[in-house]
């Protein structure tokens, strides 16, 4: 939710930078903003591609991990002493 509010508020206040250095008429600022948000959504879609691969990669190590570890638990261990040194 806190992604959506400051999604806003950065194209709000990208169109707000853009409208003060432009001075032109609606249709130019029209079309400003909808570069602005195009510019933005392409930015937030690369950030929220990002997070989601490093999760997966995570993921990837996490399962690795929990399969090696229950093939720990399962494989049957023998332990041989010398039974010299203990008499």
């Amino acid at each position: 939710m806190i992604l959506v509010v400051l999604f806003f508020a950065v194209n709000s206040f990208s169109f707000y930078i853009v409208k003060q250095i432009v001075h032109q008429d609606a249709s130019v600022l029209a079309s400003l903003l909808q570069a602005v948000i195009l510019f933005w959504t392409g930015v937030a879609l690369v950030a929220y591609t990002w997070v989601t691969w490093n999760l997966q990669q995570e993921s990837k190590k996490q399962v690795f991990l929990m399969s090696k570890q229950i093939e720990i638990q399962t494989r049957p261990f023998i332990i041989f002493k010398n039974i010299e040194k203990i008499l």
